[in-house]
C-alpha cells in the first residue's frame, strides 16, 4: 500500500466492498489524507474531487467477467454511469495523481499485478463527462506536478529514466532519447570485446582482465558506450556487461 497524496491531493475513501470470485477486497473507510504527504494508498473506491470543480467524484474499481481464456480486464466508473474498460484482473487497485498542478485536475492510476515482480500503470483523465485513457507505463512513475512524469526502468544494475508529457488530448507521449547516461565504473573479469559500433561485430579491442572501464552511457538496446583508462572506446551490449564485468547484474 502507498501512503498518503501524489502531487498533494486529499481524498476520502468510501466504505464499499468490491468482490472477485474467492478473494473479496475491501476498501477503508473514513480516512482523511495529509496533503503534504507524496502518495496516496491504492484502493479499489473512493470520492475525490477529479476536475477542480469542488464537487466529489465517486470512483469505483471492479473485476469484469470475461469467458475463459480472454484478457482479464478492470472496470473504472465514474459517478455510476461513466465507465472506462481496462485490462486488468482481480488485484488490481488504483490511486490519484496530480500531474500537472496547475490545471486542477487529479488522473486516475490503474495498477495492474501482472504477476509477483511487474505492474504496469494505466493512467485515465476525467473532464466531467467521459473519462480518457492517457496511455499505460510499465513501470512506477514520478509526478513532478509541472505537466511532466518519470518512469525508472531497472537493466540489472542500473536504472534509466524516460519522461513522459501529455499531449493536447491527454494521452501521454514518450519523449524520445539517444542515450541515458550510466556513468559506472567496473573491472574486466572476462577478456571484454569492445565493438566499434553498437551494432557492429568488429572487435575494435580485447581488454584483459583486472582492466578498468567506465560505461558512458547506453542506447535504448542496452548497448553501452565504453572508455578504457588509456582512453580507448568502443561499445559493449548487455550480456557482456553482465558476464564480462564485475556487476552484480540482479533482475
Amino acid at each position: 500500500m502507498k501512503l498518503g497524496v501524489a502531487g498533494g491531493l486529499c481524498v476520502v475513501l468510501a466504505g464499499a466492498v468490491v468482490a472477485s470470485g474467492d478473494a473479496p477486497r475491501q476498501t477503508k473507510t473514513g480516512l482523511g489524507y495529509d496533503p503534504g504527504s507524496a502518495w496516496s494508498e491504492s484502493v479499489t473506491e473512493a470520492n475525490a474531487d477529479l476536475t477542480g470543480s469542488g464537487h466529489l467524484d465517486h470512483i469505483v474499481l471492479s473485476p469484469v467477467a470475461r469467458p475463459r481464456g480472454d484478457p482479464e480486464q478492470v472496470l473504472v466508473t465514474v459517478n455510476g454511469t461513466i465507465k472506462a474498460a481496462l485490462e486488468g484482473n482481480q488485484y488490481s487497485d488504483f490511486y490519484l495523481a496530480a500531474v500537472d498542478r496547475r490545471d486542477r485536475h487529479k488522473e486516475i492510476v490503474v495498477e495492474t499485478h501482472e504477476d509477483s515482480d511487474e505492474m504496469e500503470y494505466q493512467l485515465l483523465w476525467f473532464d466531467g463527462r467521459r473519462l480518457i485513457a492517457m496511455g499505460t507505463i510499465g513501470d512506477s512513475p514520478h509526478y513532478r506536478g509541472d505537466g511532466t512524469l518519470t518512469a525508472d526502468t531497472w537493466n540489472g544494475f542500473w536504472f534509466s529514466t524516460d519522461t513522459y508529457v501529455p499531449r493536447r488530448d491527454h494521452t501521454l507521449r514518450l519523449v524520445p532519447r539517444r542515450f541515458y547516461p550510466v556513468d559506472k565504473t567496473s573491472y574486466v573479469s572476462h577478456p571484454l570485446a569492445l565493438h566499434r559500433r553498437p551494432d557492429d561485430a568488429v572487435v575494435l579491442a580485447i581488454v584483459p582482465v583486472n582492466h578498468g572501464v567506465r560505461l558512458l552511457d547506453a542506447n535504448k538496446d542496452l548497448r553501452y558506450r565504453v572508455r578504457t583508462a588509456d582512453g580507448v572506446r568502443g561499445w559493449i551490449d548487455q550480456d557482456q556487461a553482465c558476464r564480462d564485468l564485475d556487476f552484480p547484474c540482479l533482475p
